[in-house]
């Protein structure tokens, strides 16, 4: 079990914000600091690893962060025709890291006593009445045994998440609830109809009032056009996707800085208790990719220790937005490449180089 305490003392305060420069590099100077933890000697070798993947990856960037210090580094290009260079504050589509912010969300809901992580998801989405029951802790980890949305299924019913969910549930579960793990997106479908029939408010609102507008998160938006474009092998994907597939899934465009103030708003209790965010990093079980999965975050090993947060992948777009375990330092990486081996090595080198 990871501990966060560390994590959670440390970002207590107000998240830092930087006014964007379109530089290459872009560094808070307050406290800098000595040693090789210092921001200056991180930036340095996360600065080298990035310049490895210029010209590979078709564009980074990297924001690095140690105490309250941030400094965001960007290599390669946002487009290839025209070419536009890559930006500090440039959008990206930040796919399945929106999922941490939909159970944040439901995390919130928990601290309020309108629903307990054992509920059945049943009591308020009948949908699922016909299959064993699922519950909130269930779809939050991915362990509810639901299939995920193919696109045979959005060929039939088209992207309402309701008639998404309706279909699954017509095929049934592909495992008995918390047997096992497998990644659904549509579960957090399904977490969506709860959010919005308990709150009777759109997801959307939801987002707004209660996760970007407290966080800071100014440049943030469900649904919306990156500045970035996404490429898979060179070619630009950006927009033959369905970005309004499961909006609570995956479909938060942001920005660097607006990830990293997410995180800090997390970490520092601003959205949902600190025990609840505890219990968010607290992993389930494995889940695919994903080594060790809690609820709407996983763990993962690096060469110093652990770390906590979430990946997103999706139309051209890969992200890591990961906290070093009993430290403050942490990293946002994103590259408008798919499936870009670029990440792992330099989300290494921002946490332990």
């Amino acid at each position: 079990m990871i501990v966060l305490g560390s994590i959670l003392t440390a970002c207590s305060g107000e998240p830092r914000r930087e006014p964007a420069s379109g530089q290459t590099s872009e560094t808070s100077e307050q406290n800098p600091g000595e040693g090789e933890h210092s921001l200056a000697a991180v930036a340095a070798a996360t600065r080298e690893r990035v310049s490895v993947y210029d010209g590979i990856a078709t564009g980074v960037i990297t924001l690095i962060r140690v105490g309250e210090q941030t400094e965001v580094i960007t290599a390669g290009r946002a487009q290839r025709r025209p070419r536009v260079a890559m930006a500090p504050d440039m959008r990206f589509l930040i796919a399945s890291i929106t999922k941490t912010m939909t159970a944040a969300l439901v995390m919130q809901l928990v601290d309020e006593g309108r629903l307990a992580l054992d509920d059945p998801a049943r009591r308020w989405v009948p949908e699922l009445r016909s299959l064993p029951p699922i519950t909130i802790e269930d779809l939050l980890s991915h362990r509810s045994g639901l299939p995920d949305t193919t696109q045979a299924d959005v060929d039939q019913v088209g992207t309402d998440t309701r008639q998404l969910v309706e279909r699954a549930v017509a095929h049934g579960l592909e495992f008995a609830p918390d047997s096992r793990g497998n990644y659904s997106n549509l579960g957090y479908g399904v977490l969506q109809l709860l959010l919005e029939r308990i709150r009777r408010r759109p997801f959307s609102a939801q987002l707004e009032r209660l996760i970007f507008t407290p966080a800071g998160m100014d440049s943030s938006t469900l649904f919306g056009r990156p500045d970035a474009r996404g490429h898979v092998d060179g070619n630009e994907v950006t927009g033959q996707h369905l970005i309004r597939l499961l909006p609570a899934s995956g479909s938060v465009v942001s920005t660097a800085r607006d990830i990293d103030a997410f995180y800090q708003a997390l970490w520092g209790g601003r959205l949902v208790a600190t025990d609840r965010v505890a219990d968010m990093a607290t992993p389930r079980g494995d889940v695919v990719q994903f080594t060790e999965y809690g609820l709407g975050m996983a763990v993962r090993k690096v060469s110093c220790g652990e770390a906590v947060g979430s990946s997103g992948r999706g139309e051209g777009f890969s992200i890591d937005a990961y906290t070093l375990a009993e430290t403050d330092r942490s990293t946002v990486v994103m590259v408008n490449d798919h499936l870009s081996d670029a990440l792992p090595s330099i989300v290494e080198t921002a946490l332990c180089g």
